[in-house]
């Protein structure tokens, strides 16, 4: 199974990112793929990495290193592991669990936002997806 990850950015700035793995845990960060980061993949613009089932990945992101840096700290992250099923999911939750700022709301979690400029959150997702007729198992994607 392969998982193709594209971002794109609001700003004047060229995103870089990198997928990681845990092994065996969040301590140990191993990067992963073919091409280390995006700005060694072709085409530039989507880094394809292999994965594998029910597993825990990390995707770091941040400016090209010799580019504009971050006029815009907006972007949108797509990510779609193959086999993939268009139809949506009516099991799907997002919940912010964690943010950085916990005074602005001190009645979460969850928090709602809005959420600060390169302000760290944590987004707990659950769905509930039967492959068994399909043998499909994807995630489309993440807009945070």
């Amino acid at each position: 199974m392969q998982l193709y990850t594209q971002v794109t950015t609001n700003g004047s700035w060229t995103p870089m990112w990198s997928v990681w793995h845990p092994e065996p845990d969040c301590d140990n960060l191993v990067n992963i793929g073919y091409s280390p980061c995006s700005n060694q993949s072709a085409p530039l613009d989507l880094l394809i990495v292999p994965v594998g089932k029910d597993d825990t990945y990390y995707i770091s992101i941040t400016a090209y290193p010799n580019g504009k840096p971050i006029d815009d700290s907006d972007f949108n992250i797509c990510t779609l592991s193959l086999p993939f099923d268009c139809e949506p999911n009516e099991s799907l939750i997002f919940e912010v669990t964690a943010r950085e700022n916990t005074e602005l709301e001190p009645d979460g979690p969850p928090f709602f936002g809005p959420f600060c400029p390169g302000e760290k959150v944590s987004v707990h997702m659950k769905f509930t997806f039967d492959g068994t007729q399909t043998g499909d198992d994807w995630l489309m994607s993440l807009i945070p």
